[in-house]
């Protein structure tokens, strides 16, 4: 019990403290010699950050300094120190409160100081008595000294009974305080002194001991209780309620002092935070309503001063974030070189909801590659935050709120797929980039920011995104420097399919569909049952079909979709179709090179069409465009499509590097035939080997071309695409390839080719189609077939045509042995590759053998006009 004579002292030394005044030292006029005067032994100095150094460099020693103060009770210290160093038992700092005398060395001296450091890395209270015995009324949290480099701020503070209440913070970002404990001790009621005593050590701890902002002043007692700062919503059940100071534990955790209405009841769990003393987690019963507002009351809960809270109450709200509710809005890809922002890849989330959303536990996602969970970061609606690598987090952050992402992806110049999914494992946002979004060949090299026009419209794609328009080069931590209405109005678009196996579809659109209306198995009719209808994240462009029953090979299916929408609501605008069918891998000639550009215009781009002359569906996937080099060996082999994508029957494809070059350069038909592919093998302008390959390796079909098999007349073949006459001919003969007509603009990309003829099978020994020729290259009767079959192998023979002079204008063979098929080509010219004037000529075949056996055919054949 404290007696009368306790209570005088105390109060005479209360008066004698606030007549004493205060200790107040920046170092900020460069010394620690006057105002206040700073005395002790070893070497002290201030550096160039206005901050008292530790300077002594003797090694396993101790050594002080300290300045007058006689303040004692009901006083606040408070100061700032760095330890650069991991703490030890030999390596530590004693900061004296109340000291008795002024050398802190000395066994004699007396009073009240923290230990930073020793064994436990900790901040802790202690009492020294005259024999030089100290005793620990504080036991501060272990392990905060531990890392190589501590800052700390530390207050202490002691009411009118000798309570001294212990808080620390040693975050980096300054958060605030965290308390550590309290201890009643008036043992020592008046003392002389305040300072800091060092033991070190080795030379390696030698000047990394910095003190600042030296405060004593007169103890302000609370009187006030603490109030809600804030309640946020951590999960469906859980909630967490910052107090505007540090709360005591055993009110703080009475789950009964915690009550929310909405049918939630009260808390069944309430644990004081063990960092941060202000913050309550709470956990409750019941689940609280996504969107509500929800009303928590709060009584008696009392700060650690003793300042009861009695019924103060607060609103907060729970929502399950939904897709498009936080976006991707602005994407940072390539940074090089600057125009003026940092040289940093960054990207821009936006909160489009009426919601503050927490991206705890949130991942970002690029390509099949997902980040580490995103630490907690409450993100207000219509705010931004920047995601980057914490190596530019400092720079970025001139720009706006950052998040720093240690696994933040490097980001392809070239495009990629990027998603945000939530803790739940739902796809917030997704979209697929690439440079062609940018829409200025200039800022696409980089720079530039890729931004989008109009959040409203967050799904579209390619047509709601381009490049930055701010002078800086992007418009990160604020509104798109794009920013305009672009509303989506347009209905989705059944694109193409694909099989997967034979009891499961793909059904590909042009953009992102809302997941529920594409789940409803009425929306599809195949001819077949299905079972399911399973949308495809995270972009929601493809939805699985599962069948009931399997597909059969080499049958063309038609998929016909009705009343799907897009992720802005739009319905699908009528009935959609698409071809679909079971995929088989091609062998020899299903597949055959149909057309090619190798020789393209200034402006344009090599070309190579195939075309599906078989019964089977192709993945063209499993095709590979190859070349071969001078000793015949394949160089070179470019997989046609890095994604599923089949090939029908009687359809073409258009494989090129530029698909704006060839739109620009020929009529295309169906760009929907076109297909990118970077880069084609080489296609030299004067003669090449084009090989076509299956998935195995296997050749599907190859030729060998040549500048030499273009039309004559032609006089510069530049621009001019090579067509396959016959799709079921010899892919290797000359004759079965001729020039693209000039009528039909020399290419005819993705569709029947000009010169087109099916042969067949001919029911004579020789036989010419057609008999009246027009060579002049305008796709009508360019040229004449010559064709002829033997009933046995064996025969030579002389090929020659006539004029109607009976003079021999052109000699195809001469004692040539045949096969028992072949086929020959005449464009009009004679035997100096000049043309020959309009007219009938006289084809003559003499065919023989060794046994005597011989044969002769003529036929005539009319050149209808001269060729231009």
């Amino acid at each position: 019990m404290r007696t009368a004579s306790t209570c005088l002292l105390i109060t005479a030394q209360l008066f004698s403290f606030i007549a004493s005044g205060q200790v107040q030292d920046d170092f900020s006029d460069g010394d620690y010699s006057a105002q206040p005067v700073w005395t002790g032994q070893g070497e002290w100095t201030v550096d160039g950050d206005g901050r008292l150094q530790s300077n002594h460099t003797v090694a396993n020693s101790s050594f002080y300094l300290s300045t007058a103060n006689s303040l004692t009770m009901m006083t606040q210290w408070e100061f700032q120190l760095r330890l650069s160093f991991n703490t030890s038992s030999a390596n530590y700092v004693d900061a004296y409160l109340i000291a008795t005398a002024q050398d802190l060395s000395a066994q004699s001296t007396t009073g009240y100081f923290l230990r930073i450091g020793n064994t436990q890395d900790e901040v802790s209270l202690y009492r020294k008595d005259p024999s030089g015995l100290i005793f620990k009324l504080i036991d501060g949290t272990d392990g905060i000294t531990a890392s190589a480099d501590n800052s700390l701020k530390i207050k202490v503070t002691r009411d009118a009974a000798g309570k001294f209440r212990l808080y620390r913070d040693a975050s980096a970002a300054g958060t605030g305080f965290v308390y550590e404990g309290e201890a009643s001790d008036p043992t020592y009621l008046s003392g002389a002194y305040f300072g800091f005593l060092v033991r070190q050590s080795t030379s390696g701890f030698f000047r990394k001991h910095f003190f600042d902002d030296v405060l004593i002043q007169p103890y302000q007692p609370d009187l006030t209780p603490p109030s809600i700062e804030n309640i946020t919503a951590v999960s469906a059940t859980e909630a967490a309620l910052l107090f505007s100071e540090a709360v005591e534990p055993v009110s703080a955790e009475n789950p009964a002092n915690y009550q929310a209405d909405n049918g939630i009841g009260p808390a069944i769990q309430a644990a004081r935070d063990p960092l941060n003393h202000a913050l309550v987690r709470l956990r409750f019963a019941a689940a609280f309503p996504s969107g509500a507002v929800n009303t928590l009351t709060v009584q008696q809960v009392s700060d650690l001063s003793g300042n009861a809270l009695n019924g103060a109450s607060a609103g907060f709200s729970y929502y399950i974030p939904r897709p498009h509710d936080i976006i991707i809005d602005e994407i940072m890809a390539d940074p090089s070189p600057p125009v003026s922002l940092p040289e940093a890849e960054y990207i821009e989330l936006k909160n489009t909801s009426a919601y503050k959303i927490d991206l705890a536990g949130w991942r970002l996602g690029f390509n099949q590659n997902l980040t580490a969970p995103l630490p907690a970061c409450m993100l207000l609606p219509d705010s931004f935050v920047l995601l980057t690598h914490p190596s530019h987090a400092a720079a970025v952050s001139a720009y706006g709120r950052v998040l720093p992402l240690p696994s933040m992806p490097s980001l392809s110049n070239e495009g990629g797929l990027l998603y945000l999914q939530s803790p739940a494992g739902l796809t917030i946002h997704a979209l697929a980039y690439n440079n062609d979004w940018y829409g200025s060949e200039i800022k696409k090299t980089g720079g530039w920011s890729l931004e989008m026009v109009d959040t409203r419209n967050p799904c579209t794609g390619k047509g709601n995104w381009k490049a930055s328009t701010a002078i800086q080069g992007g418009s990160p931590g604020r509104k798109n420097a794009t920013d305009a209405v672009n509303l989506d109005e347009a209905p989705p678009r059944l694109l193409r399919t694909f099989s997967i196996d034979s009891l499961t579809l793909a059904a590909v659109f042009d953009e992102g569909l809302d997941s529920l209306s594409a789940s409803a198995i009425s929306s599809y009719n195949l001819g077949l049952s299905l079972t399911a209808a399973l949308p495809k994240a995270p972009m929601f462009n493809q939805v699985v079909l599962i069948l009931a029953a399997p597909m059969q090979g080499e049958k063309v299916y038609t998929l016909s979709v009705t009343g799907i929408r897009d992720c802005r609501g739009n319905a699908m605008a009528g009935e959609n179709k698409a071809k679909a069918g079971l995929t088989s891998l091609p062998t020899a000639h299903d597949i055959v090179l149909n057309e090619i550009l190798f020789n393209p215009p200034s402006a344009g781009a090599d070309y190579v069409e195939i075309y599906n002359r078989g019964n089977k569906v192709v993945d063209v996937h499993n095709l590979f465009l190859a070349s071969r080099n001078g000793a015949g060996q394949l160089t070179t082999a470019i997989r046609l499509s890095e994604v599923p994508l089949q090939l029908f029957p009687g359809e073409y494809l258009v494989i090129t590097e530029d698909p704006d070059a060839l739109y620009k350069s020929y009529f295309v038909k169906t760009p929907s035939s076109v297909l990118p592919c970077k880069p084609l093998p080489s296609l030299p302008d004067d003669e090449g080997t084009v090989v076509l390959l299956s998935s195995s390796g296997e050749v599907v079909d190859e030729f060998s071309y040549s500048e030499k098999y273009h039309f004559k007349l032609i006089a510069n073949a530049e621009g001019v695409a090579l067509e396959r006459v016959d799709p079921s001919g010899e892919s290797q003969a000359p004759q079965n390839w001729h020039s693209a007509a000039s009528s039909a603009g020399y290419g005819t990309p993705g569709y029947l080719n000009s010169q087109y003829r099916l042969l067949g099978d001919i029911e004579q020994a020789i036989e010419v189609e057609p008999r009246v020729v027009s060579p002049d290259n305008d796709g009508f009767d360019d040229a004449a077939i010559i064709r002829y079959s033997m009933e046995t192998a064996g025969y030579v023979a002389n090929l020659v045509i006539f004029d109607a002079g009976g003079r021999p204008v052109r000699y195809f063979l001469k004692n040539a042995l045949l096969g028992t098929k072949g086929s020959w080509t005449w464009d009009g010219l004679d035997e100096q590759g000049k043309a020959l004037p309009p007219g009938p000529y006289i084809l003559q075949f003499e065919v023989f053998k060794l046994d005597g056996k011989k044969n002769q055919f003529r036929k005539v054949i009319v050149l209808a006009r001269k060729p231009n």
